[in-house]
């Protein structure tokens, strides 16, 4: 288990691993995506599921972990109860990645089988689903293309697919000060391309005390304004926007993106209590009106 480390001191809080191999912990992970368009709720999904982490070794210089967690695929993706055995091979994911010494996310090791167990999936799906006659085969393979591209790269599968390890192991290795709040610049995703959009991020403490090994850290992330306005400009003049229309577009247009995460730790074990993220995110460009949020729970069970 966790070897005792007291702290004391208040006025910062430090979160380094001190796990040894055979240490088993579980987490409750729920995320959840909802979309408005108009102002109708247009999407509401969810999915839930309880991960089992396991040290498989622990040297001077990183661990090695597996995360494995079972559901059952042909319920999520509401396949018919004829063809459901074909998806139980699906049901049990085993990722396998390692940490630096103190803790912080290094990379997934067994991302080729993950992406090819991913691949498998997603062709079992487009073969079910397009036997049923209402899309054909190539016209949804088009449609998920991008989707089996993102889930068979290592990228898409550390960033995408187990977001939840990278959230859990944010904060890992680090030293933070907890009686001032730190700004900091980041930089976001363009979603029409392009540059990244800079973006203000905010990170302060509600909580600290040593004697529960316990700390709540807020993190907060906000769209910088003039970066959003000149993104919008350099859109509407791809789009061949210009005198009248190009003003008035830029008039009424909104675009933006907050992000309200919270971080209740364990400092002794360096794992997290409960994890809350929450992005916000609004598109308003013409006839466009589109408002989405993505949250993600990650709870650890005792």
């Amino acid at each position: 288990m966790a070897s005792a480390h007291a702290q004391t001191d208040t006025s910062t809080v430090q979160l380094v691993s001190y796990w040894s191999k055979g240490d088993v912990y579980r987490f409750k992970v729920a995320k959840i995506q909802q979309q408005w368009r108009k102002g109708a709720l247009v999407k509401n999904d969810s999915s839930q599921y309880t991960g089992k982490f396991e040290v498989l070794d622990s040297t001077e210089t990183s661990y090695r972990i597996k995360w494995s967690y079972t559901t059952n695929v042909a319920n999520t993706y509401e396949i018919p109860e004829n063809l459901q055995e074909r998806f139980s091979k699906y049901n049990l994911t085993e990722v396998i990645y390692t940490t630096s010494e103190t803790g912080a996310f290094n990379g997934i090791e067994n991302w080729q089988e993950i992406g090819k167990m991913m691949t498998g999936m997603f062709t079992d799906i487009i073969e079910v689903t397009s036997a049923q006659g209402k899309i054909s085969n190539e016209e949804l393979r088009k449609k998920m293309q991008p989707m089996i591209n993102a889930y068979s790269s290592k990228a898409g599968i550390e960033q995408l697919v187990f977001k939840e390890l990278y959230i859990i192991h944010n904060a890992l290795g680090a030293e933070f000060e907890t009686e001032r709040a730190v700004e900091y610049d980041e930089e976001i995703d363009n979603m029409f391309g392009g540059k990244p959009i800079k973006a203000k991020g905010k990170l302060y403490f509600t909580h600290v005390s040593p004697d529960q090994n316990r700390c709540v850290m807020i993190q907060e992330l906000k769209l910088d304004p003039a970066d959003t306005k000149a993104m919008m400009s350099a859109l509407f003049k791809k789009m061949g926007m210009s005198g009248k229309e190009y003003n008035a577009a830029m008039k009424t247009a909104k675009f933006n993106i907050v992000d309200l995460n919270r971080f209740d730790y364990n400092t002794e074990l360096a794992l997290p209590n409960f994890i809350e993220t929450k992005r916000e995110s609004l598109i308003l460009i013409q006839e466009e009106n589109v408002k989405r949020i993505d949250r993600m729970v990650i709870e650890r069970v005792l």
